[in-house]
């Protein structure tokens, strides 16, 4: 802050108007530099969301939210603020001294711009995120179901031949029990073509 009062045209000799100046624009840069950080996690977590490889955690996305949302409601009222100073006093600040403010007050804008975007691209990107892991869900419950229709029909099989009726002639079947194994086997296999050519698996 100090560096910018030591400046070649002497502002801290227009008075306290140069100490607001100066003050303003720390505040300004550093919220430039927040909102460059928070842009950079923002691509990282887009790349992992885009990504049909990789693992993400929607807490990251929920965290960062908050983050930009901090930002967002400290920086909203600051460009409005700068120039309203500007039209309403700007006769009191000087040629040189209302030209750096002018300057704050277009950086300020841009900051407040940046935030809004990285906000509506969390929005965005959160709706994504939700919609993968719902996707993923979707595609653990058919691995399951089929898993689970892989596996009822011999046990509906075997549940028939381990009712040891006397009428049944596959019991007394020298090949009975081959027979009754391959007929498990083929209802396994048949689901999972059946499965596989609907893209389950």
């Amino acid at each position: 802050m100090l560096n910018r009062l030591d400046r070649p045209l002497e502002l801290a000799d227009h008075g306290p108007f140069s100490l607001a100046w100066a003050v303003s624009d720390v505040i300004v840069e550093e919220y430039l530099r927040i909102s460059d950080e928070l842009e950079q996690d923002l691509n990282e977590l887009e790349e992992k969301v885009f990504d049909p490889s990789a693992d993400f955690h929607i807490d990251e996305i929920y965290q960062l939210k908050r983050e930009v949302l901090e930002m967002r409601h400290s920086i909203d009222a600051l460009p409005a603020a700068l120039s309203a100073l500007l039209t309403r006093h700007g006769g009191l600040l000087g040629k040189e001294v209302r030209s750096y403010f002018r300057d704050v007050a277009d950086n300020a804008t841009i900051a407040r711009d940046r935030v809004i975007s990285l906000d509506e691209r969390l929005s965005a990107l959160i709706d994504a995120g939700a919609a993968k892991i719902s996707l993923r869900q979707n595609q653990d419950m058919r691995r399951l179901s089929v898993l689970a229709g892989m596996v009822v029909l011999p046990t509906l099989i075997a549940g028939i031949y381990g009712m040891n009726f006397e009428d049944m002639p596959e019991l007394h079947w020298a090949l009975g029990y081959p027979f009754a194994l391959g007929l498990m086997a083929l209802s396994m296999i048949l689901v999972w073509w059946v499965c596989r050519r609907r893209g389950w698996v």
